[in-house]
Order: C-alpha cells, then structure tokens, then sequence
C-alpha cells in the first residue's frame, strides 16, 4: 500500500483508482448478474434492498493482494458488508456546489 494521493491522477482527476484497496460500492451482489450488451441497460434488481448479511455488495477494482488478471476496474465480486480486510476500502465523493 501507498499513502493515498502519492501517485498522479488519471484522465479525471481521479487518485488511485486501482491497486490500493478493492471499493465498496453500494450495489447488491447479484450472483445472476450478466453484463448488458453494448448500448443496452441492465435492470438491477436488487436495488433498495437493505444492508445487511443478506445480501452480499459489490466490490470493484483490484487491491495490494489481487492477481494481475483482476486488476482493472471492471472486476467485481461480492463480499457480506460485515467483511473487514486490509485490502478493502472505499472512496469518499462529493459533488462539487
């Protein structure tokens, strides 16, 4: 691991995307998921389910301990949200005023 914001940014300002800590998100994990085709949406069903056990979030990018193969943003597994790893993490925003 890095100190966070040691490194340039990429095309969008953005630091460390990838590499340091797989990211949160706040999407449900969908073991049925498939990816849409180009131009097409893709419904997600779980939307507006709680946190909890059960149902699993998505965790994207790749970390410190990934395989180079997984290391790209588009990557994404599901973890229960009571997981706690080193390699995990997640990404403050903020919309600009």
């Amino acid at each position: 691991m890095h100190p966070a914001g040691s490194l340039k940014p990429n095309e969008l300002g953005l630091f460390d995307v990838l590499g340091n800590a797989l990211e949160w998100c706040g999407d449900a994990w969908d073991s049925n998921f498939t990816a849409p085709g180009y131009g097409t949406l893709n419904v997600d069903a779980l939307v507006g389910v709680g946190y909890s056990d059960d149902y699993p979030r998505i965790l994207r990018g790749g970390s410190f301990y990934s395989s180079a193969t997984v290391e790209r943003s588009a990557d994404r597994g599901g973890n229960q949200p009571t997981d706690r790893y080193t390699h995990f993490g997640f990404r403050l925003a903020r919309t600009h005023p």
